[in-house]
């Protein structure tokens, strides 16, 4: 999902403040990932789960 579509979801508009306290945060515990990481400013930089995540949330696919 992009960072706009997981805001969306999750019903957050600013975006600073939902990246430092939730985006960086949960990739500095490897919960999600970026799917672009060779280019992280990338503007369709999308993030997913990592299985560390799936666990977390009981989805171990």
């Amino acid at each position: 999902m992009t960072l706009e579509d997981i805001m969306t979801a999750v019903g957050y508009a600013n975006k600073k403040t939902f990246w430092d306290n939730y985006v960086k945060p949960l990739e500095q515990l490897q919960w999600i990932e970026k799917t672009n990481p060779q280019n992280p400013t990338a503007p369709d930089q999308k993030y997913k789960l990592t299985l560390i995540g799936k666990m977390f949330l009981g989805n171990q696919e």
